[in-house]
């Protein structure tokens, strides 16, 4: 069950802010702000550009706050759940609305 109060939704805003100020626009191609971390291709886990990359697979956002929705939504309610889910929401509406939201595609991360 999603608990909207205050923490939820002032979290929400901040993730919100967050990612305009970070990303700025919707498309796969944008560079962040901030989280402009490289990796080499020997990482297992790394960011590159802003994107999550699991073995050289692209991890998608969305995919993560949905996760977090579901793992959170078995817990009582506290304060501490309804900002870590006003934060999983704003990650999976703002996921959605990139351009490469279904890719599954791997990609190589490279040392720039």
């Amino acid at each position: 069950m999603l608990l909207i109060n205050n923490y939820f939704a002032i979290m929400f805003l901040a993730t919100l802010l967050f990612y305009i100020i970070n990303f700025g626009c919707h498309e796969s191609s944008c560079k962040p702000l901030m989280c402009n971390y490289s990796c080499g291709n020997k990482n297992t886990i790394c960011i590159k550009n802003g994107s999550l990359f699991i073995y050289n697979l692209h991890i998608h956002h969305w995919i993560l706050g949905s996760f977090i929705l579901l793992l959170f939504s078995f817990l009582s309610h506290s304060n501490f759940k309804s900002i870590v889910m006003g934060l999983a929401s704003m990650a999976v509406i703002d996921g959605l609305c990139f351009d490469d939201r279904f890719s599954l595609k791997e990609e190589q991360p490279s040392i720039n």
